[in-house]
């Protein structure tokens, strides 16, 4: 595809523009991309009388105010809501930098799969995991589902034994 820049807007205000052709003869498309939320969310607070955002992600306010470009004069975080007791977070360098690169890798699925066995073993409750996109994790439920250990058990079955 060519790309066409457009002036409709220069970067330093906030978005940039530009019309593709498309393949086969199908004509223009015109994309326009906001790199700044303040660009578009400043205008609209500025007008508003009242604005209210709800959210669990949105903490620390501080940044959050800084990448809309107002300032909340009224706050409310509140406390989370899992007890820290019940809370455990820690960094594993086992499976190295997670990139697309690594998670490409044959035995990848397998491994966080086995590590994560041995984390859920060892809560009390069970234990979450999160994945960057649903891609990755139908990629690595299947590769548990389809790994036996001697037992004749899958990792996904021993997984499920322990949550």
């Amino acid at each position: 595809e060519k790309r066409i820049p457009a002036l409709l807007g220069p970067e330093e205000r906030g978005f940039n523009s530009a019309f593709e052709s498309g393949s086969n003869n199908a004509g223009m498309r015109f994309s326009l991309w906001c790199f700044n939320s303040a660009f578009v969310f400043k205008p609209v607070a500025d007008e508003a009388r009242c604005v209210i955002i709800t959210s669990g992600t949105l903490s620390p306010m501080d940044s959050f105010e800084g990448e809309l470009g107002v300032r909340f004069e009224l706050k409310l975080e509140a406390p989370h809501i899992i007890p820290q007791r019940q809370l455990f977070v820690q960094a594993v360098p086992y499976l190295g930098e997670l990139s697309h690169s690594v998670y490409s890798k044959p035995n990848f699925g397998v491994d966080l799969g086995k590590l994560l066995l041995q984390y859920s073993m060892a809560i009390p409750g069970g234990a979450i995991a999160f994945f960057p996109s649903y891609t990755l994790l139908d990629k690595v439920v299947n590769s548990w589902r389809g790994t036996f250990g001697s037992n004749g058990i899958s990792l996904w079955d021993c997984l499920r034994m322990h949550e």
